[in-house]
């Protein structure tokens, strides 16, 4: 496997299992976009918080610890990798990427990563077909390499 692909945070019901797990609603979701069934067949998964952080009771959505992550993201080996997915701002804001555009390649370390949205059902970016359809182009070639 040399793709990686990064996490926020174990869901409320997610808690327990390894990041983007099949029995998952994100793992679901990304292995379909990918046209596999378990995204972990083609990529190491791991999150960047390592426990479910609760709820932000400012904002739709979990809370998401920025300064713990950013810890772990310096922490985490990123070589040996190829391809690094970087799942949704937050995490690319770990990784002071916050700024790149959605599905587009840049260096990052040794590698090519990309910035994907987060899969929550509270992002509107899945909400449009040709968004959907360039997450599938690009997860589905990551899958094939």
């Amino acid at each position: 496997m040399r793709t990686l692909i990064v996490g926020q945070a174990p869901s409320r019901s997610s808690v327990g299992l390894r990041a983007f797990h099949p029995q998952t609603r994100s793992g679901k979701f990304l292995a379909e976009l990918a046209g596999v069934r378990d995204v972990r067949r083609f990529a190491h998964t791991v999150n960047l918080i390592g426990r479910f952080p609760g709820k932000d009771r400012w904002r739709k959505g979990d809370r998401f610890p920025i300064g713990r992550a950013k810890r772990a993201a310096a922490r985490l080996e990123l070589s040996g990798f190829k391809r690094v997915v970087l799942v949704g701002r937050y995490v690319a804001k770990a990784f002071d990427q916050k700024d790149r555009p959605f599905l587009r390649w840049f260096p990052l370390d040794d590698a090519k990563a990309v910035i994907i949205p987060h899969p929550s059902g509270v992002n509107h970016w899945w909400g449009k077909s040709q968004n959907r359809r360039r997450a599938r182009r690009v997860l589905r070639a990551i899958s094939k390499a």
